[in-house]
């Protein structure tokens, strides 16, 4: 059995509550996820869709990260871009990893009726 230095930790990975639900957004909006991984050594993070990791394609896939803070950005997103998305959290101690359902819906428009 290995013994772990007490300060070197991989304690986790939070989230706001409100991103434990599946996330609802509709077509040509933005969808944001916001975490925040705590470990020390500092871990490394990886965001993937679909079990694929995530590349940063500029204007429409942004990953924001610093030390204690990351959050996924995909702008104007497509029906095709719903499903799962995973962080990874991960340091010489080990893993962890936390899953959002994203559902991609239709945008709502502004509608007129008239009643005559």
């Amino acid at each position: 059995m290995t013994q772990v230095n007490a300060i070197q930790r991989l304690w986790g990975i939070f989230a706001n509550s409100r991103y434990y639900g599946p996330q609802h957004v509709p077509i040509g909006t933005t969808l944001a996820l916001p975490v925040h991984p705590t470990g020390w050594p500092v871990p490394t993070v990886t965001w993937y869709h679909r079990g694929v990791p995530l590349t940063p394609r500029r204007g429409h896939i942004a990953v924001v990260s610093r030390q204690g803070f990351s959050m996924l950005v995909v702008s104007d997103i497509d029906s095709s871009e719903a499903g799962k998305y995973e962080v990874v959290v991960e340091n010489h101690v080990g893993a962890t990893k936390l899953e959002f359902d994203v559902v991609v819906g239709c945008k709502l428009s502004r509608m007129s009726v008239y009643i005559g």
